[in-house]
């Protein structure tokens, strides 16, 4: 989905660049910085985006979370805080960086070179 086809469905569907932001956990900045062309959008996230935006949005649910498990995380808004500054600035959402840190060591402890 290109950010033209982004803007065209939500204009469509009457949804402000600040609802999508928090919908999908971001800043409106971050959307308006996405949809000006001025940052990617990851993956992830766009994967979101459609499925908000899909006008059938459980067949498009179920086929991005197909072969996925959803996992939780309670955080205080300290360590939330922290993940999202680290995150921001490998140019990764917060969601992203804590799945590269989680299967990072995960792969490091179940290595078989690991003590």
């Amino acid at each position: 989905m290109t950010t033209e086809e982004i803007k065209k469905r939500m204009k469509s569907m009457k949804i402000s660049r600040s609802a999508l932001a928090q919908r999908l956990h971001v800043s409106k900045g971050t959307v308006d910085n996405w949809l000006c062309d001025a940052a990617p959008i990851p993956r992830a996230k766009v994967d979101l985006i459609e499925m908000i935006l899909s006008p059938e949005p459980e067949h498009n649910l179920t086929r991005t979370l197909e072969g996925l498990t959803p996992m939780g995380l309670l955080l205080t808004d300290a360590e939330y805080a922290l993940i999202s500054t680290v995150a921001r600035n490998m140019g990764l959402t917060p969601d992203e960086y804590a799945r590269r840190a989680i299967l990072g060591e995960a792969r490091k402890t179940a290595s078989p070179d690991h003590e």
